[in-house]
């Protein structure tokens, strides 16, 4: 809520100065009932109604819509606009003035008041192109479609600026068109690349690039991110200094505020700012002031979080928020069990991936066409279900879901309960990124195709680039809470068992990956923090606070994204203004530096790797390049700034020689220990710097890197000359994952990794492979249902994926598979009275050998 009487002592500071020499418009603002666009006999006026022309004046009209704006004699034209009350609909409403004529501002009446809790769709970043090659127009009509696809229609729907991408008339063509018939009122908030032209074609198609609108109890303000500092902190003072200081207010603009914006917005009582821009999801307080910020709608994020959008409820003065993924379709996969698995008689847990549309899914589920079970969500895109005891041999099992809105869909599966094969012996530990400190992702032991799913199991939330550690006869996996940003976690599972044995809810969503050390969880908060958590039962042993040796540091500049690295039982984590090295079972600094202290924002996702008495590593997206320092000391041994340094994501690896790293151009270079060039290799000709081709860290052995790139392939190269040996395509997934391309892209974000002579790779669709190393022969593939961002991670026999919906599956060596068999639906099944009980006791036409998921949707007329 707004503080009584700030706003109007800081607009005495911030208002535009008196003119000597000022000529007076005169207007109305009226009640437009048969929206025709112009008074007509029998419209009232609108009092009270607050009027400005552009971001001056700032008047109120009278009881009957009348109102008089005193503006320059030198201004000759502009856009006036009325702040739209409660009650009409939301939007800018607005009139071209010519510098002579009065002003008739129309309003449109909604049919009744909104009223209660309060719920609009924000999406950010759609950068519709003019070429309509990989993102389209159709992309936004289908994603806009679907994310407002609510039981109640949203209040409206908005896009937090760079609607277009080059701010061409065709493109904002191609916007209007896309939502033409979403049937909700739509906000545009100006970005960058709209403004290139000084905003001729905005004014053209929207109006004010400034403008606000009431809603109930709560006002929103727009703004331009294109003003000055001054120009920004003038605007807000005059607009709000006429808001009661009851009100919630929400702000919308394109990029994070500076501080000095930021203290303006504290000081005039702004509870919220909605931004876009960085091109991420996180949520920032900054000191009581709340920021969302939200990824791009239509591509991947420069954050790597996959394209998606928020859907937020204001509910007396608190706001919650929920997120949903951009898909092209509805998307519903029954992943465990999965096909293979022993399902055991009792205790087993249904795990399903489930995303419809915008609106609130309701799941159930049938065994052998039984009573339907109702499923539960259990964060992410995961729901569960207990399933009722079950006899020996193959179950139907067919869910359901649909949203209020009527989109539906359907999958079926069989299911096998037997008793499993005795489990493998585990191996060497895998306790963070790439398996060890100089993450080179293998291992000597061959994990033996075919593989069958040992057990699957529900995380609570979405898992992103942060890859699985194993340690102490535990899985441990990093979730992330991409809604109201106020959460993450850690989860303990059994290695052989996949129970759980803790979860740990952390303040923050955890973006970086984790690591085991001296029987200490490592656990980066994406805001800087670091605990130190006992692996037996995740109580705190300690916690770190990363923090400039020097200087004020932006919630933006101490963002983490990449995961920690433990080597002799130290811990070396940073972002770009401080790296660590820590001692890993007490959390004691052992040594701090600064590795780019002007780095204000775009921070690399990648982990530093430590190998041969260095620490090598690159924190910007622009600065700073690749560093090294000495590894015991934290002295600073060399950097290497170059084009091929640009957007490096991917965490470096070091061999015995060589360092290797790849750009977001989607380039591979390979340095010496003293960061000198040895060669580069380009892997895709329309790689560029803000592609952000790559975020899965390489394998390397047996003198190949196996690069894995979100522009499709899997490639292999001779580690001493960079010379391409061998390539493998991925499969499209359902999520729009790389950075300027939309729907339909193949890629793989994972973390490759090397067992023996086999390389296991899986794509973004959830399709995995195993390869042979030296030719790129595939061994044995098989599809997991799901989208899977985040690395692998092995022991022994065992494989463990953590994919995106929020699950995690063991997959371990099987003497023979079973063939899929497309299981019939109940509708298909002539039951005998009394067989189908939630006992589970399976009809004679049910009993079939193990099949494959199948599904059918429907989307809503």
């Amino acid at each position: 809520m707004r503080v009584g009487l700030i706003a109007s002592v800081i607009v005495c500071a911030l208002a535009v100065p008196q003119v000597a020499s000022a000529k007076v418009v005169h207007g109305l603002v009226y009640d437009d009932q048969n929206d025709d666009g112009q008074p007509s006999a029998g419209e009232p006026g609108v009092g009270g109604a607050v009027v400005a022309l552009g971001v001056r004046g700032f008047v109120v009209t009278d009881a009957s819509g009348q109102f008089d704006i005193e503006v320059p004699d030198a201004l000759a034209s502009g856009i006036a606009w009325v702040r739209v009350p409660d009650g009409f609909r939301p939007g800018p409403a607005w009139q071209r003035w010519d510098g002579t004529a009065d002003i008739d501002l129309a309003l449109h009446r909604l049919d009744a008041p909104i009223r209660g809790p309060l719920t609009f769709v924000v999406g950010a970043d759609t950068h519709i192109p003019a070429t309509q090659e990989l993102i389209t127009g159709a992309d936004l009509a289908n994603a806009a479609t679907m994310a407002t696809a609510l039981e109640t229609p949203p209040a409206f729907f908005t896009v937090l600026g760079d609607i277009t991408q080059g701010n061409r008339e065709a493109e904002f063509a191609l916007v209007d068109q896309a939502l033409a018939g979403i049937g909700v009122p739509w906000i545009p908030v100006p970005g960058n690349h709209d403004w290139y032209d000084g905003g001729a074609a905005w004014f053209a198609h929207y109006g004010p690039d400034n403008y606000s609108f009431d809603i109930g109890d709560v006002h929103f303000v727009v703004w331009n991110m294109a003003m000055s500092e001054d120009d920004i902190r003038a605007y807000l003072g005059a607009e709000l200094s006429h808001v009661p200081s009851t009100m919630t207010v929400v702000a919308l603009t394109h990029a994070p505020p500076s501080n000095g914006v930021t203290d303006a917005l504290r000081d005039l009582g702004v509870d919220y700012v909605l931004t876009g821009h960085a091109h991420s999801n996180r949520v920032v307080d900054r000191d009581g002031l709340i920021e969302l910020n939200t990824e791009p709608m239509l591509m991947g994020g420069l954050d790597f979080t996959p394209a998606g959008y928020r859907v937020i409820t204001l509910d007396g003065g608190r706001l919650s928020s929920y997120h949903r993924t951009t898909l092209d379709e509805p998307m519903l996969t029954i992943v465990g069990p999965a096909r293979g698995q022993c399902t055991p008689a009792k205790g087993a847990e249904l795990v399903v991936a489930a995303e419809l549309d915008g609106g609130t899914a309701n799941l159930t589920a049938r065994v052998d066409c039984a009573t339907p079970i109702a499923m539960r969500s259990a964060g992410g895109m995961s729901w569960v279900a207990d399933l009722p005891a079950l006899s020996g041999g193959p179950h139907a099992i067919t869910v359901e879901a649909t949203t209020p809105s009527g989109t539906s869909a359907t999958a079926t599966t069989t299911i096998e309960v037997c008793t499993p094969a005795a489990a493998p012996p585990k191996g060497p530990d895998w306790v963070q990124l790439g398996g060890d400190p100089d993450h080179a992702g293998a291992r000597e032991h061959e994990i033996v195709p075919p593989l069958v799913t040992r057990w699957t199991a529900a995380v609570g939330g979405h898992v992103i680039t942060a890859s699985p550690a194993i340690a102490r006869d535990k899985v441990y996996v990093a979730v992330t809470d991409l809604g109201d940003g106020n959460s993450g976690g850690v989860v303990a599972l059994d290695l052989v068992t996949g129970a759980l044995k803790w979860r740990v809810a952390t303040a923050k969503p955890l973006r970086g990956g984790l690591v085991v050390v001296l029987g200490t969880v490592i656990a980066p908060q994406i805001d800087g923090v670091v605990l130190g958590l006992d692996a037996e039962t995740g109580a705190v042993r300690w916690r770190d606070e990363l923090t400039p040796r020097r200087g004020a540091m932006s919630p933006e500049a101490g963002a983490l994204f990449g995961a920690p690295v433990a080597e002799s039982g130290d811990v070396f984590v940073g972002h770009q203004r401080t790296l660590a090295a820590i001692a890993g079972d007490v959390g004691t600094p052992l040594w701090v530096t600064e590795p780019v202290p002007d780095g204000m924002d775009s921070q690399s996702a990648a982990a530093v790797a430590v190998g041969s008495g260095i620490a090598v590593g690159t924190f910007n997206r622009a600065l700073g390049g690749v560093i090294a320092w000495d590894r015991d000391t934290g002295k600073r041994l060399w950097s290497y700034l170059g084009a091929e340094t640009v957007a490096i994501n991917a965490s470096p690896i070091i061999s015995d020689d060589s360092i290797y790293i790849v750009s977001g151009a989607d380039e591979v270079t390979s340095l010496d220990h003293a960061g000198q060039v040895r060669w580069r290799t380009k892997l895709d000709p329309d790689g560029f710097d803000w592609g952000n081709a790559t975020i899965g860290t390489p394998a390397f052995a047996s003198g190949i890197l196996v690069v894995p790139t979100l522009y499709r392939d899997l490639v292999a190269l001779d580690a001493a000359t960079g010379v391409e040996l061998w390539r493998r395509a991925a499969v499209p997934g359902p999520l729009h994952t790389t950075h300027y391309r939309g729907a339909g892209e193949a890629g793989f974000a994972a973390s490759p990794v090397i067992t023996g002579d086999l390389v296991w790779a899986v794509d973004t669709s959830g399709k995995l492979t195993a390869f042979d190393l030296a030719s790129g022969a595939t061994a044995w593939t098989t599809d997991l249902g799901v989208p899977v961002l985040a690395g692998l991670a092995v022991s022994g026999d065992w494989l463990i994926a953590a994919s995106y919906d929020g699950s995690v599956r063991a997959l371990v060596p099987t003497k023979r598979e079973r063939p899929p068999v497309e299981p019939p639906t109940c509708a298909e099944v002539v039951a005998p009275a009394g067989c189908c009980d939630a006992s589970g006791t399976p009809i004679g036409a049910l009993v079939l050998t193990l099949g494959v998921a199948g599904v059918i949707w429907r989307r809503r007329r």
